[in-house]
Parts: C-alpha cells; sequence; structure tokens
C-alpha cells in the first residue's frame, strides 16, 4: 500500500502561480526539467542543493513566481514551449523571441533555451537573406542592386556623329568584350545599356 501511495504522489502535477491571476500545471517531469534548466526557481522554490527524488516526493506541489518579478503568463507560457519542444518543432516569432529574452533575463538565464534561440535566429537570417538574394536577382538597374550582388557596366549608345551601320558595328564589339567578361544583358533605356555579372564570394 505505501508503494501505491509513493507513486501516486510521484505523479501529482505541481502547479506554479504566477502573479495574482494565474496558475499553470506541471507533469512532475516537466517540472523537475524546468528547476534543472533553470536553476534560479529552483534556488526561490528549494535551494541548489535539493535533491530531485525529495522535490517529487513533496506533499506540498503549488509554487510561485510573485508578482515583483514581473513575469506574465504568455511569456512564461512560451518558456514551457520552449522546454516541452524537445524536436525543434516550435518556432516563436521574433516578439516572442524577445519576450523569451525578457524572462530569461529576469529569472538567471537558461542556456538550454538560449542555445535554441540562437539555432533559431540563424535559420532566419539565412531564410532572410534566400529571400532578399531572389528578389535580388530580379534588379535590372544599377542603382536598384542594394544588396550589390552584381558588378555592372553601362554602354551609352551615341549615335550623333556615327552612322547606324557603325554604330552597331561598335555595340557588337563592346557586347561580345562584356560576354567573353561574364557580363550578360540587363536592360536598356534611352540608348543606355546595363550589363551585370554576379559577384562570387570567397
Amino acid at each position: 500500500m505505501e508503494m501505491t501511495t509513493e507513486m501516486t504522489n510521484k505523479e501529482r502535477k505541481f502547479t506554479i502561480k504566477i502573479g495574482d491571476s494565474y496558475q499553470l500545471e506541471l507533469e512532475p517531469e516537466l517540472f523537475i526539467k524546468l528547476c534543472v534548466e533553470m536553476p534560479i526557481l529552483k534556488q526561490i522554490w528549494f535551494n541548489f542543493n535539493a535533491k530531485y527524488d525529495d522535490i517529487l516526493n513533496l506533499e506540498n506541489r503549488v509554487f510561485e513566481i510573485e508578482s515583483t518579478y514581473r513575469i506574465y503568463q504568455p511569456h512564461f507560457l512560451l518558456i514551457i514551449r520552449m522546454l516541452k519542444d524537445n524536436n525543434n518543432l516550435f518556432i516563436p516569432a521574433e516578439r516572442e523571441i524577445e519576450q523569451i529574452h525578457e524572462v530569461l533575463d529576469t529569472l538567471g538565464g537558461c542556456e538550454f533555451i538560449e542555445n535554441r534561440l540562437i539555432e533559431i535566429q540563424k535559420q532566419n537570417n539565412k531564410k532572410k537573406k534566400e529571400i532578399e538574394e531572389e528578389d535580388g536577382l530580379c534588379v535590372r538597374e544599377p542603382a536598384l542592386d542594394k544588396l550589390g550582388l552584381f558588378e555592372w557596366r553601362t554602354l551609352i549608345m551615341n549615335i550623333g556623329r556615327n552612322t547606324e551601320e557603325e554604330m552597331l558595328k561598335s555595340q557588337n564589339q563592346n557586347i561580345l568584350k562584356l560576354q567573353e567578361e561574364g557580363y550578360t544583358f540587363s536592360s536598356c533605356n534611352n540608348f543606355i545599356y546595363h550589363f551585370r555579372r554576379k559577384i562570387i564570394l570567397e
């Protein structure tokens, strides 16, 4: 009978009160993970030397994050989602990342979550760069190449002193030279021809 009672007690959920108006129930395994990954909370509720088996056997399973910490319920729920996300499926939005950092700054940090946020930021930066570069490939004039993706050459056709035949001959020679150098035609406006060559980063 005592074994059954002990197992039942270990399986009871923990309750975390946040401020004056909200409380959250956590499975024992998740509550322990919270204490492991955020040792400041363990220190607030127990002490650094508290044994996890003893915590699991506690009768009192209600703990509080006082309102003086200014932790808001939706922000703390983001922390819980990050801790539960063993398969890295939860990708918080930029504003949510800011809110997570606010909680971590207040409660002494969490290496597990911080490392995950760094990885998410790297993925976001990579996606952003890919989108910017994809948009940049559509640029047809030097002034619009904000990302500096191309080297540019401009040909201005002046027909004032040349016959049409001479102009075409000169134009073809210049275009052929640019093509040999790896430039491709991009756009033409009022006899101003733009050619571009993709910059290859080392």
